[in-house]
């Protein structure tokens, strides 16, 4: 009878362990499933809710960790120092701003600690498949309303639905805000419902109705990227499955795919029809020839970065600064946009990087992809890589990994397919590590959310004539986001000031980094105003060709004489 409280003891501590556990994986589920579904859009930062959810999900996983330590394969080690390269080019003067290279560092730790996360909770064949079912589950919940959500915006009812983004193109995107965004995101679920279906998770009267619905909002993305995943799922698939046999009909699944071809061939007639059925409007969509035979601007933008690179190739342009690289080799210029992506994820490393350490990176990914996918041999790995596959595809076209909700999941799949590959030697991280990460996280969360609401309070002030003196927490100065104070500094600056040099080499580069229009213009006024004509000649004929507009010399004349007047 001596030992029955300490029996009782050990139980119900397991119980407890096991409740804290369920709360914070389904705590994680909540907020990241919130991060694929916020409509919230707004500027500056358009995806600020996004981003802050996916990093609270994150959090919220690390909490896992917070009394047991977590085991980091050396081989994971290699890639720790590619997380400091940021920062190092800030010290450098490299990278223009504190706060991006700091947000730059932070995203790629959070990428980083995803995977230990996704290794360390799958480190047995049955944790590993018990956290793919729940991950599968997920992407299937929130695929399905994601695919209602960009019906709804097809057939124009979205002002009569709460929660869901109005639609500003001819391809649905739900709330996504970006239509290649959501159809990366609805392979993944469609992905999900492959693997509950190859392992029998539900019914299948269940599955298929919401897949050929994911299949259809796909469709309604126009997306190119989702044929290029399409052809590229085909030869996987049919190779995988003939060396691990499956349990569905490898013939059967590639009849989904090659129905997928087929709707989008046929969509834009089943567009009409539904039109004539509604009397009413649906969004037009185009053809698939017509979606194949434009957007050829990439060509012009790969072309454009290469030469930016030659200009550049030892030291990069520094980390997450396209756009510097862009205005840099405006001689190379073919196209009539400003962008802040190559549209490349290696040419954006090249560039960030230069030739030698941008390449050694590409090589280490590259090296690192493949050796996962030899090793993918099990239902749960083979459908992750696969799910991986599908935004690093994705990369190739655009930069999704630039958004966390997608940059972090990809990041624990990519661990959970490491912890199947076999004689890994792995040393423990401390606990007082992983507790002192998870509170500085939940401190620089906390800045981040602050100094941005206090940037967009003040910034309205200043818009409106008024002192920007609002303060959050005692206090109105930014701390962390030190180029949104940059900006508040930027908007009060008349555009008539006298500056000296030095000041207009600073205010320089921070406009290269964000080329937009107010940003070009009111730079080139700062010029004229400080006699620096071909400096100022230069910036109208980057504001015209990147954004289509047609000022001259005697337009910014006129603009600061305005500025001048109202001024007295």
């Amino acid at each position: 009878m001596a030992g029955s409280p300490r029996v009782y003891n050990s139980q119900h501590c397991g119980f407890s362990v096991a409740v804290m556990r369920f709360l914070l994986l389904l705590l994680t589920a909540v907020l990241i499933s919130l991060a694929w579904l916020s409509p919230d859009h707004s500027y500056p930062w358009l995806t600020f809710a996004s981003e802050m959810l996916s990093f609270a999900a994150f959090l919220s996983l690390l909490a896992l960790f917070l009394n047991r330590p977590l085991e980091l394969p050396r081989v994971q080690l290699l890639a720790l120092p590619v997380v400091f390269i940021p920062m190092i080019q800030w010290g450098f003067g490299l990278v223009v701003d504190f706060s991006s290279a700091l947000l730059s560092s932070a995203y790629l730790l959070g990428f980083w600690l995803t995977m230990l996360l996704g290794y360390n909770l799958s480190r047995s064949s049955a944790d590993r498949e018990r956290m793919f079912t729940l991950s599968s589950y997920l992407l299937f919940a929130v695929a399905l309303l994601t695919s209602l959500i960009a019906c709804i915006q097809w057939l124009n009812l979205e002002s009569h639905v709460p929660g869901v983004m109005n639609l500003y193109s001819h391809r649905p995107y739900a709330n996504f805000a970006q239509p290649n965004n959501m159809s990366t995101f609805l392979i993944l679920g469609l992905l999900g419902c492959l693997y509950l279906a190859e392992k029998q998770k539900l019914k299948q009267y269940y599955i298929w109705p919401v897949a050929a619905l994911i299949v259809f909002a796909i469709t309604l993305s126009q997306s190119r990227t989702a044929w290029v995943f399409g052809l590229f799922f085909i030869i996987y698939w049919t190779y995988k499955s003939w060396r691990y046999p499956t349990h569905l009909k490898r013939y059967a699944v590639l009849l989904w795919a090659i129905g997928f071809f087929a709707v989008g061939l046929l969509f834009p007639r089943f567009t009409r029809l539904i039109q004539k059925l509604k009397e009413g409007n649906v969004v037009q969509t185009s053809s698939v020839v017509e979606r194949a035979s434009a957007g050829h601007e990439r060509l012009g933008i790969w072309q454009q970065m290469l030469d930016a690179i030659h200009q550049k190739p030892w030291t990069g342009y520094g980390w997450n600064q396209t756009s510097i690289a862009e205005l840099s080799s405006m001689s190379s210029n073919t196209i009539h946009v400003w962008f802040t992506s190559a549209h490349n994820v290696v040419l954006d490393l090249l560039v960030w990087n230069g030739w030698l350490l941008g390449g050694l990176i590409t090589i280490c990914i590259l090296i690192w992809i493949c050796w996962l996918n030899v090793h993918a041999k099990t239902t749960e790995s083979i459908i992750a890589c696969l799910m991986v596959s599908a935004v690093w595809i994705h990369t190739l076209l655009e930069y999704p990994l630039q958004y966390a909700y997608f940059l972090l999941p990809v990041g624990f799949l990519m661990g959970l397919i490491q912890a199947q590959t076999p004689d890994q030697t792995a040393r423990s991280v401390p606990v007082s590590v992983i507790r002192s990460i998870w509170v500085i996280g939940i401190m620089l969360l906390a800045l981040i959310w602050r100094d941005y609401n206090l940037y967009k309070v003040n910034s309205l002030r200043i818009l409106k004539n008024q002192p920007a003196n609002i303060e959050i927490w005692g206090s109105s100065k930014i701390l962390v986001l030190t180029e949104f104070d940059q900006r508040l500094y930027w908007l009060k600056l008349s555009p008539v000031a006298p500056l000296t040099s030095t000041e207009l080499d600073q205010i320089e580069k921070m406009v290269q980094n964000k080329a937009t229009p107010y940003n070009l213009q009111k730079y080139a006024q700062l010029l004229l105003a400080n006699h620096q004509f071909e400096k100022a000649q230069q910036q109208i004929a980057y504001l015209n060709r990147l954004h289509k507009k047609d000022y001259t010399l005697q337009d910014l004349q006129q603009a600061n004489a305005s500025a001048v007047e109202s001024s007295k």
